[in-house]
């Protein structure tokens, strides 16, 4: 009984301190946390704790992710500008059929007030395709900066000269820009030939025509104007050869046949031929200018366009001012220059006039000419240039 009486106390005793164990066990779990931000982690404890967080340890995150010590996931990447809009604008996707034939001038404007919406945008004219547009616009100044015309394939304009009304100055305009680029591989074709059968009065004086509108019959293929930061790359050299101009009457106009060329330029003029030219009352009627200035003053440089093989044939008529006027480049003088039958009588007799002029001027009188042209210098130039790689086109 006593046996028994002790066993019993025994066991209560256990009891009890397994219910203590547990209370003093619970209780250190709830101010576990706080007690733990007053010590320095184990760093193994923190590995551990680390990867309990990956299985969600939301308690940690609400209160500033405590004891864990590990970082803050990561945010999400923004998307690339490029992303939140296209900045290429295909006239084949507003249209343009480039077959040379349907007329693409609405595709091109589409194309480009897309484009004007855009910061450094792009207008793509793909290679491989011709398009027929008519006289067109590309125009701010509510367009965004830095627009790319990146011209691949071919550009024609069309052969009706009445789609040019009266006055109209241009075919291509690029006007109130700022910094558009016009580069590529591509070509603009703007049939000029087209222009050369149209019907002209022969007999009008010239000084009728002065009032009218004369792009109206000729219209500029490209015109830039009002725009900042203009770049037009790719543009090959000036290559003009096997010309003819016969069968002119001229009167009152200042020059008669001229040739005008700006300093630095390349590329070349040869075998161009004026024959059966009349004149009247013309300022000078036989000119070269390889100095062409439309301001007061510009730069001088050697290079230049090199001008050989040009004949004049039967040039008659009157002069109020300078009969001859042949000013070649001095890098790039000019050669096989050849007059025939060349007869030029001042207007007034007595009156005072300007004698011939030449310059670096090359070639052969193959005829007496009126006046004497006693400038012009015989033979070849020492430092002739015009099939020199500079020139090659």
């Amino acid at each position: 009984m006593a046996g028994f009486s002790f066993k019993g106390y025994v066991l209560m005793l256990l009891l009890i301190l397994l219910l203590l164990c547990y209370n003093f066990e619970v209780c250190e779990a709830r101010r576990g946390k706080h007690w733990k931000q007053r010590r320095i982690p184990d760093s193994s404890l923190t590995k551990k704790k680390g990867k309990g967080k990956a299985g969600g340890g939301s308690h940690n995150n609400h209160h500033g992710g405590g004891g864990g010590g590990g970082k803050n996931p990561a945010p999400m990447p923004s998307p690339s500008p490029s992303s939140s809009h296209n900045s290429m604008f295909n006239v084949l996707d507003f249209g343009a059929k480039g077959d040379g034939v349907t007329d693409d001038t609405k595709a091109f404007e589409d194309a480009w007030m897309s484009a004007c919406q855009v910061e450094a945008s792009t207008v793509q004219i793909p290679s491989d395709y011709t398009f027929l547009i008519g006289p067109i616009s590309f125009s701010g100044p509510y367009c965004q900066p830095n627009i790319i015309f990146q011209l691949d394939g071919t550009i024609v304009a069309p052969t009706n000269s009445k789609i040019w009304s009266s006055g109209l100055l241009w075919w291509i305009e690029f006007t109130k820009l700022k910094g558009i680029t016009i580069q590529g591989n591509g070509t603009i074709e703007g049939r000029g030939s087209v222009w050369w059968s149209q019907p002209e009065p022969n007999d009008e004086p010239i000084s009728e025509e002065l009032g009218k509108k004369m792009p109206s019959i000729k219209p500029t293929a490209l015109r830039f104007y009002g725009s900042y930061n203009v770049t037009v790359t790719g543009i090959t050299k000036a290559c003009v050869s096997n010309i003819t101009v016969q069968d002119v009457n001229m009167y009152g106009t200042m020059t008669g046949v001229r040739i005008k060329t700006w300093q630095g330029g390349s590329g070349s003029v040869q075998s161009i031929r004026f024959s059966n030219i009349r004149v009247s009352e013309v300022q000078t009627p036989i000119v070269i200018d390889q100095f062409y200035c439309d301001r007061s003053s510009c730069k001088n440089q050697t290079a230049a366009v090199a001008l050989s093989s040009i004949a004049y044939e039967s040039i008659k008529g009157t002069y109020t001012v300078k009969p001859v006027h042949l000013a070649c480049s001095d890098g790039t003088p000019c050669s096989d220059i050849s007059l025939t039958e060349i007869e030029l009588q001042p207007m007034q007799e007595h009156y005072h006039m300007y004698d011939p002029f030449c310059w670096q001027t090359f070639g052969e009188l193959y005829t007496p000419t009126v006046p004497p042209i006693l400038c012009m210098q015989n033979g070849k130039p020492t430092s002739n240039r015009i099939l020199s790689d500079h020139d090659i086109c």
